[in-house]
């Protein structure tokens, strides 16, 4: 199994950068790759930052929204509070969730959907 970590839009990116001026940690959700979907966001439309209140630490704290991370070369391995978790529309597909190539496929839409809007285009 393997995990694509998504870019973020412009506004998030200025969130992200106002955050760490603080002092604080930021992370970005990663999504299971998904073949077939938008590339950026695996499908689902939308891309996470998660932002630290707290962390890290060395065990879990009752009472607090939190999650583990296992740290790397800019952030240490432990529990972080969750101060806040903002979603963007994926900058990639503009949330349309799919992509081939340069085209991006709007998501699959019923027959009967489709039905009615050739009969709305008819008229």
């Amino acid at each position: 199994m393997s995990y694509v970590t998504p870019y973020l839009p412009q506004a998030g990116i200025d969130t992200a950068r106002n955050w760490a001026r603080s002092g604080k940690q930021y992370f970005i959700k990663a999504f299971e790759q998904a073949n077939g979907e938008c590339r950026n966001c695996q499908g689902n439309g939308v891309v996470y930052l998660v932002l630290a209140e707290s962390g890290p630490h060395g065990h879990p704290m009752g009472g607090k929204v939190l999650t583990w991370y296992d740290g790397d070369g800019q952030t240490r391995k432990g529990w972080y509070v969750i101060g806040d978790t903002l979603a963007f529309v994926c900058p990639e597909c503009k949330g349309l969730r799919r992509e081939t190539g340069m085209y991006v496929l709007p998501p699959k839409r019923p027959d009967a959907d489709m039905k009615k809007l050739g009969e709305r285009m008819r008229r």
